[in-house]
């Protein structure tokens, strides 16, 4: 049994390796390069272009697409919404400029209510707003906006006052300019006014 196992070993070596023959004069290294002559060469794979993506890219593309143009047009959307701020400022910073009038109170008064209309408050609401009321709705609107009694009193008496009625310091001035100014920008139209 025995031999023929090593009759069976023998038989299935190539003939060029049979112990018979001391391994024909083959040394590590022959034997080396004997073998990957017989090998053909792996080839690498071709490398994985970036063009055309996969069916999933196409995806991941259009969604960035949709969100730029969403956030483009919210932000086109938002600037034209605040035009009308920006118009307000504008006027409001050529009255803050000017040294205190009494007749800049009137404008002062006007420039808000256009401006209240301009933003979407009703204008049969707006337009007959005079006195406390008018005071009323600019804190109302505002939210954290508060005139103080000397302040509310200039505003609501408006183009109806005597010269000493609205005769007030710059200090004052500076205030007052500085409320409506804050209340051209932070004003909110609540759901219950429109």
């Amino acid at each position: 049994m025995e031999g023929l196992r090593l009759e069976w070993f023998q038989s299935i070596l190539p003939p060029v390796m049979s112990p018979k023959d001391g391994w024909g004069g083959l040394t590590v290294n022959k034997v080396q390069e004997s073998i990957t002559q017989e090998f053909v060469p792996i080839l690498p794979p071709e490398p994985v272009s970036f063009w055309p993506p996969q069916p999933g890219w196409y995806v991941v593309i259009a969604l960035l697409l949709f969100l730029m143009g969403f956030i483009a047009y919210k932000l086109v959307q938002k600037k034209r919404r605040n035009a009308y701020r920006k118009r307000a400022l504008e006027e409001h910073e050529k009255l803050s400029v000017l040294t205190y009038h009494p007749k800049l109170i009137p404008q002062l008064n006007t420039l808000l209510k256009i401006t209240a209309l301009q933003a979407g408050f009703p204008r049969a609401k707006i337009a007959g707003l005079t006195g406390r009321e008018w005071i009323d709705f600019l804190e109302q609107t505002a939210m954290d906006n508060q005139f103080t009694s000397s302040q509310s009193r200039l505003l609501s008496l408006g183009s109806y006052a005597s010269m000493e009625q609205v005769k007030v310091d710059s200090g004052e001035w500076n205030q007052i300019l500085f409320l409506t100014e804050h209340w051209i920008l932070k004003h909110k139209i609540k759901k219950d006014m429109v």
